[in-house]
């Protein structure tokens, strides 16, 4: 079942003028972020490009972990790195190392983990599902049923699969779903004025 949610109006003169009057406001302040990388990445003039795709979806990727509270017991450590993994072929060519470059998460370092193998899974906080198939797709999900990962992808079937979070293109612009099911399943908690960017999907 798929519940739509009203779409964010991402023209650049709103984002200038909504972000100049809230600008001490987290929660707009995230929002005017959405906007300026929707109204200039993937504006109605189109993409130049495949790249100029997954630099928006990059800082996507980046501001899910801002937004998305994981347990306690999930880190051995108070010092232990943030890990976000990618399984099959990395599309970002750069842009999400670029962008994670001395960032951090909740307090944490940031690791990216590139064509991560299978043995080094347990390892991830993160983990975006690449251009794979869809019983690989099914293996992933599965592997991390019932454990605090977030997991991203892009097929049309990932949330069906058992994914938390799926990136999509709609009318030129990039789009997210949130499976909230599947984010309790794992124990993550998904910040409200992120649900309310999204599309929401059920299985």
């Amino acid at each position: 079942m798929i519940h739509e949610r009203k779409d964010l109006d991402v023209r650049p003169s709103r984002c200038r003028v909504a972000l100049a009057a809230h600008r001490r406001s987290v929660h707009l302040v995230f929002r005017m972020l959405l906007c300026v990388f929707v109204a200039f990445g993937t504006g109605s003039l189109g993409f130049a490009g495949v790249a100029e795709e997954y630099q928006v979806k990059a800082a996507f990727f980046y501001h899910f972990a801002r937004f998305i509270e994981w347990p306690a017991a999930t880190f051995s450590s108070e010092d232990e790195p943030f890990r976000v993994c990618i399984v099959g072929k990395n599309p970002f060519e750069g842009e999400l190392a670029n962008l994670l470059s001395g960032k951090a998460v909740h307090n944490r370092s940031v690791i990216l983990m590139p064509n991560v193998p299978d043995s080094q899974w347990d390892q991830c906080h993160v983990v975006f599902v690449g251009d794979v198939s869809a019983d690989r797709v099914k293996t992933v999900t599965r592997a991390f049923k019932g454990k605090s990962v977030l997991t991203i992808g892009e097929r049309e079937d990932f949330i069906r699969r058992g994914g938390v979070i799926r990136l999509f293109m709609q009318n030129n612009k990039v789009r997210f779903a949130i499976n909230p099911q599947a984010a309790q399943q794992a124990q993550l908690h998904v910040s409200s004025k992120l649900l309310r960017l999204a599309k929401i999907e059920e299985p």
